[in-house]
């Protein structure tokens, strides 16, 4: 199936019962349903936030499912996602305790503890009471989704390097991906969160018990496969 926007990976026909994404040692765990509607919540919390398409939302410490799902949140807006720096956003999403201590007039959002200064919204309860349904905004593939200093990318570029990780390491719907590298690197997300989603596979965080199929990261991972940065990013 052609697919060139990172929304259709949240498409309300790609829910289902089989697993997206695991968390740490917290042991969350979401579903393809559960996932895909808080990709929805996500994207409908930033868009009352103020978040349009051509927007930007800096992720703060992005290494959480929080942040998997601010990025799709932020891309069926139409907006995109900054990894290197949290200057000239609308939203910055992270945990608590980060985006408090942030000297910034920029909407926060964190994550975690209850937020104690009321001007930062907290994640957790706020996305709880979003409204469960896709956000209708018309994306186009060649908008800008991911940021970082130097470099833009855009849906239809992300999704065709995922496309061939999957094709050059088959990642199924039977595969899961554990992500032993931060996502504050475009490779970690293409090949460790992308990848995944558009196969239908399993996204891993690493926790002490887990041994996955596919590593994003070759620093002595135990999975059987190991694909380093340099070889997604090239």
């Amino acid at each position: 199936m052609a697919i060139d926007r990172l929304g259709e990976l949240v498409a309300r026909e790609r829910r289902s019962n089989a697993p997206a994404l695991l968390g740490a040692a917290s042991g969350r765990a979401y579903d393809y349903r559960r996932f895909c509607t808080t990709a929805w919540k996500v994207g409908n919390l930033l868009r009352h936030y103020g978040v349009r398409a051509g927007d930007r939302v800096g992720l703060c410490e992005p290494d959480a499912p929080e942040s998997i799902f601010t990025f799709l949140g932020a891309s069926l807006l139409g907006a995109a996602v900054s990894i290197d720096g949290v200057e000239r956003t609308k939203a910055i999403v992270g945990p608590t305790d980060a985006v408090s201590a942030l000297d910034t007039t920029t909407k926060r959002i964190g994550y975690g503890a209850v937020p104690a200064q009321p001007t930062i919204a907290h994640f957790e309860g706020e996305v709880w009471s979003e409204n469960p349904t896709a956000p209708p905004d018309t994306v186009e593939p060649t908008a800008t989704v991911l940021e970082t200093a130097t470099e833009q990318y855009t849906h239809s570029m992300l999704l065709t390097k995922a496309s061939t990780l999957c094709e050059s390491h088959e990642i199924e719907p039977t595969t899961t991906v554990v992500l032993r590298e931060s996502l504050s690197t475009p490779a970690t997300i293409i090949g460790g969160v992308i990848a995944p989603l558009r196969a239908g596979a399993t996204i891993a965080f690493p926790a002490p018990d887990r041994v996955g199929d596919v590593a994003i990261g070759s620093n002595g991972a135990p999975e059987p496969d190991q694909i380093p940065l340099s070889a997604i990013h090239s």
